[in-house]
């Protein structure tokens, strides 16, 4: 009885431990379903999480790419600098008439007198002058673009309102002095891809026209920029064939006050229209073009310019024609024509041009004419296009054929009534890096050595180095 007692209670306490074991297996999982369940939301929230981080960093992306964009669009800066060496020389030689190696008195010392050599020198110095650009070209859109250039200054405020637009050479010297800078370039360009091409500029720009491309432009110089708006149109090619037009009216607002030498109302401005004709073909696998343009340029309101002259008080090769107070004498209303050519011969590039313009305000001394020539290596040199440019030009540049101050500023010194060729050369030594020579060697005074007086020489060296960046 014992016995059976004992072996119900062992297998009571058996069966007992059984169930808690059971009871626990249950509970340990159902506390593993309960984990398992928690883990899955985790995981699903740190999957949300990492989804809004990707969402967020591709928006960064998104708005760096358009900031990244817009930089580029907006910011394109490139430049030059420009070191120059210059030697001048500007004499009289003898004419028919006049002191020059006569006996002849002193002013201001009574009987006394001097033989004056067979020829006088006026001007001679050399210098070192610098130039320095700066340029940004902002695409605004697919057919705008806003254009701003920064420059070394170098105006002469007494000759205003033209000054000196055609140089940016500040002139170094042992003083130390340093000259401003100034924006000599800002324009919007509107140009839409649709027919006939149109394009607006509206600001202060470089000449519009159709120039001859090799420095020798005869009526502007190379550097010129002025105020105003622009416009152009051009057909589409046909047979390598195309016709453009172009128009632009610039302000000179300087006089507009009512200071000496100009009234409030009529302050100087200039108009000019271009028509060309371009025909590029490709003769016998050779690329070959030719350009006929044809012109009429007007400045209004200039003849009550005071203008100045150089050399000596008295003498100098004048700056147009001028009367009392060294103011103008007539406006200048110019018809131009025009004529490059350019192809290929033996792996070399060799341009052709020539120009001649007359004033149709003056009867007399209102002719100027330019004709010239351009070489360059092309592919005969194979480690680069173009490595040596070599060119040659000539003109005459009657004393009002042309506004002077807006003609080339190495022609004569800057002035008219003269004749005269210029060499150059450039050398390429580099990437973006090249060395230049020009050469004047002008004759000046036309008009006083036609009556029998003594005409001018004056010949000018440059030599450039040159980087663009």
């Amino acid at each position: 009885m014992k016995n059976s007692i004992r072996t119900l209670a062992m297998l009571g306490l058996a069966a007992g431990i059984a169930m808690a074991g059971t009871a626990r297996a249950d509970d340990a999982g159902a506390n593993s379903d309960n984990q398992t369940s928690m883990s899955q939301d985790q995981q699903d929230n740190t999957e949300d999480q990492i989804e809004a981080l990707r969402e967020t960093l591709g928006t960064l992306k998104a708005q760096q790419d358009n900031i990244d964009k817009l930089l580029k669009n907006w910011i394109n800066v490139t430049g030059d600098i420009r070191f120059r060496y210059e030697s001048n020389d500007f004499f009289y030689t003898p004419g028919s008439s006049g002191p020059i190696g006569g006996l002849h008195s002193i002013a201001g010392n009574g009987n006394a007198s001097y033989v004056e050599p067979a020829t006088a020198r006026i001007l001679n110095y050399e210098r070192y002058r610098i130039r320095a650009r700066l340029v940004d070209k902002a695409h605004v859109n697919d057919f705008t673009t806003a254009v701003v250039r920064l420059t070394t200054e170098a105006y002469l405020s007494g000759n205003a309102p033209y000054g000196q637009p055609n140089t940016a050479n500040q002139t170094l010297n042992s003083y130390g002095d340093k000259d401003p800078a100034s924006i000599d370039k800002a324009y919007i360009d509107v140009a839409p891809q649709v027919v006939m091409m149109p394009e607006l500029i509206a600001g202060v720009q470089g000449m519009p026209f159709l120039l001859d491309g090799t420095n020798g432009n005869l009526i502007f110089d190379d550097n010129l920029t002025d105020g105003g708006l622009s416009f152009s149109l051009m057909t589409p090619a046909l047979a390598g064939l195309d016709l453009r037009a172009i128009g632009a009216q610039f302000i000179n607002e300087d006089g507009k006050g009512g200071t000496a030498f100009y009234t409030p109302t009529q302050h100087p401005e200039f108009e000019g229209e271009q028509v060309v004709l371009d025909w590029n073909a490709m003769p016998m696998g050779q690329k070959m073009g030719l350009s006929l343009g044809v012109a009429y340029y007007d400045w209004r309101f200039v003849k009550d310019t005071a203008i100045f002259t150089q050399g000596q008080s008295g003498g100098g090769t004048y700056i147009n024609s001028a009367g009392a107070n060294g103011l103008m004498l007539n406006d200048f209303c110019v018809d131009d024509y025009l004529a490059t050519y350019n192809t290929m011969l033996a792996g070399l590039n060799v341009k052709a041009f020539y120009e001649y313009e007359r004033n149709t305000v003056v009867a007399a001394n209102n002719v100027g004419y330019l004709a010239g020539g351009e070489i360059a290596s092309g592919d005969l040199i194979p480690w680069s296009t173009n490595e040596i440019t070599l060119g040659y030009n000539y003109r005459v540049a009657q004393t009002d054929s042309t506004l002077c101050i807006w003609n080339d500023g190495d022609f004569n010194a800057g002035g008219t009534d003269a004749m005269g060729g210029k060499f150059y050369a450039k050398v390429m030594v580099g990437d973006n890096l090249w060395v230049s020579v020009q050469n004047y060697n002008d004759r000046g005074n036309l008009e006083a050595e036609a009556a029998g007086g003594r005409y001018s020489m004056f010949q000018r060296t440059q030599v450039d180095l040159n980087a663009k960046f």
